[in-house]
This record gives C-alpha cells, structure tokens and sequence, in this order.
C-alpha cells in the first residue's frame, strides 16, 4: 500500500547574484527530503521562478499566478547586493513584490511560513554603478525587520548551516512531529547507527527544557555519572549547571578533563578560536581557571563525587560521555568558537560502536593526565 505523504512546499525567491545561495538551499531542501522527510510522512518540495511554464502577460504575474501562494507552506527570501529590475506593480523587484504576496497572506492565514536571509559577505564590494541596487537592498532589509524575522550570513558556507537547521525546525512545527522522530538516524559501521546534529549547541533531546544548555540536559538526564571533556570551563559551568549539579546526590559522579591553561599551545588553541587578542587570550585562560576553582567549591560543599584533571594533549575533541552507555562527540572548528561544531551521538548498542574508541580516548587521557585538582592546589592559584 502506498504511503500518503504530506506535501510541504518551498518557494525560494532572490535576485541573479544569489543565485548560489538559492541552488544550495534547493540541494539542502532535496537533501532533507531523502534523509528525514519521507520516512516521517512528508515530502518536501521546492519551488522556484524556473518552474514556471512560459505564459502571456505581465511576466511577473504569469509567476504568481502559476505559484499560487496561498498553497505554499513557506517562503525562503535571500538577497545579497543586488535588489533586482520593476515589475511594473509599484515594486522594485520581482523578490520584492513576490515576499509582499506572502506576507499578505500570512497576515490573513498564518500561512506560508516567511524566512528571509541576507547575505553579508564583502568578498565582492559593490562598485559606483551598483551602489543604487545596494542601498535599496538595505532599505528592504530595514524596512523587513519590521514585518518579520531575517537573519544574516557570511557566504554560503554559513548559509549551508543555517538554513538546514532552520527547515528542520519548521518542519517541526509544519508535521507537529516530536524531536526524537525527526533527527536523521544514518547507517556507519555494519547495524550500528548514530544521531548528528550539525551544531553542538543546537543539538534536540524530547525532555530538553527551553533555553537549558546542552550540558545541562546531560547534568541532569544523567542516572550515575558524566565524564566530560573540553578546552574550556564555560560550556560545563553555565547558565543553570550549577543548580544541577546541586541537586545530584552523593552517589553522582562527574570527571572533568579542562584543558590546561598553562600548556604551551594554550594561546594558539584561543587565537583558532577567534580570541586573536592578548587581552582576550588572558581573560579566558583567568576564566578557565575561575571555573576550575568553582568546580572544586562545589564538590567540596555539594558533597558530588567530582574530580578535575588538567591534560596538555591539543583540545580536538569534546565528549560528554553519560553512564557509560552514551558518547557526545563533537570537535573544535577551526575558526569557529566550540559550540558552533558538530555533535556526533554513540551509543554502547554492539562491539563496532565508535562508544568504545571514544570511552578509551577518555580513559587513556584522564589516567595520564596527573593528579586530581583540589581546593588548595597551587594550580589555581
């Protein structure tokens, strides 16, 4: 029997010199669709000015007449330096004309769902002629902000990022599907499978709360003990982990691997991290230590099971390893902060699940990694 699937579609409008940009949401649309949509009962289809059949009259009409936007699910605008030529319907642009069809009806039937992205990238500087063509972009972007949500991106490869996050999350709310059925499970090694997500921070978990961190997800879904990995103090000791932790127990136990502050690669590490500064290379390694310190407070007077090592091998990895069962990978990007990397998911499932190399990376570098940190260890001082 065939299976029904739920059309979503996708109408992409951009000026000529976002013509990439709109092909590498096509592919991340197609992409999606293989991966997630059709085995959750959706097919996702996109829609461009090409698809429309030749016809007579004002030519942008012909588009919108073909397109019918009261029968599209969401409107992806992306603009860059170019504004585009007059439709000859008091509208500057064909993109400009075809988002304003949509926000009207969106205002009247909370459909199509209206994203826009604007380029921002000056790999290529307007020159004199093209100046005109610019400022009307911009006075669209100032005027939109007012209508609806556009976000910024720094070429393409930014854009990759952003827009796959952003279509899964409206499918979401498209399908009214839960978290756990839509990320994308894909075949590694043999039966054995893993979860991705392609930023750490962004990672979904069913129970994960509103604005809680990642971390603190793991902090407290976690039944025993957490060992965790990272370059530095902030990803593990934020926001709300402290009142996690709080409520552990005695019988939860955290091992902590921060990477040493002291090491002779420690500048380089924050300088691919964007902190290129001396000033901000030392406020983050005084951070580090900060924290450090305040983890050793909380397991003095919480009672936790908690011990800090410091280790000097370069930080690649971060791993978040959970009673023993589960491994949250994710590595460091080079210029790119760590959260913006990706998370990779093992589970303990058979004898070929990457868990076991990642359980022992851990292991060999926390047992090589000297002693303990304590309260009045001269190190944080």
């Amino acid at each position: 029997m065939t299976k029904l699937l739920q059309e979503v579609k996708i109408f992409l409008a951009s000026p000529a010199d976002a013509t990439l940009d709109r092909e590498t949401a096509i592919k991340i649309i197609n992409d999606v669709d293989r991966s997630i949509a059709g085995e959750k009962g959706m097919h996702l289809k996109s829609i461009t000015w090409e698809d429309v059949s030749p016809g007579t009259g004002r030519p942008e009409q012909v588009i919108l007449d073909q397109i019918t936007m009261n029968k599209i699910d969401v409107f992806v605008g992306i603009m860059w330096k170019k504004f585009g030529s007059p439709t000859g319907e008091n509208f500057e642009s064909g993109t400009e004309e075809e988002f304003h069809v949509a926000y009207d009806e969106w205002k009247n039937n909370q459909s199509p769902r209206v994203m826009f992205y604007f380029n921002v990238s000056t790999q290529i500087m307007p020159d004199s002629s093209a100046l005109e063509q610019y400022s009307k972009v911009l006075q669209f972007k100032e005027n939109l902000k007012e209508k609806a949500l556009c976000k910024d991106y720094d070429g393409v490869n930014q854009f990759a990022d952003m827009f796959r996050r952003d279509l899964i999350r409206v499918m979401l709310e498209i399908k009214g599907t839960k978290v756990q059925d839509i990320i994308p499970e894909v075949s590694l090694i043999n039966k054995y499978e893993y979860h991705y997500y392609s930023v750490w921070r962004d990672a979904l978990f069913e129970n994960k709360r509103q604005g809680e961190r990642v971390e603190s997800y793991l902090y407290r879904s976690a039944k025993k003990n957490v060992k965790f990995m990272t370059i530095s103090g902030r990803s593990i000791f934020s926001g709300d982990v402290e009142d996690v932790l709080k409520g552990r127990g005695k019988e939860f136990k955290l091992q902590i691997l921060l990477y040493d502050w002291m090491a002779d690669d420690f500048d380089d590490k924050m300088k691919a991290e964007r902190r290129t500064t001396v000033p901000e290379i030392e406020r983050a390694r005084r951070k580090a230590k900060e924290i450090a310190r305040e983890f050793c407070d909380l397991g003095t007077h919480c009672d936790l099971k908690l011990q800090i090592k410091l280790y000097k091998e370069y930080p690649i990895w971060r791993m978040l390893i959970v009673d023993e069962q589960i491994a949250y990978v994710g590595y460091y990007p080079l210029n790119k902060r760590g959260y913006e990397g990706p998370m990779f998911v093992f589970k303990k499932e058979n004898e070929l699940s990457l868990f076991y190399p990642t359980n022992d990376y851990f292991d060999w570098i926390w047992k090589n990694s000297g002693d303990i940190l304590t309260k009045d260890d001269p190190r944080l001082q």
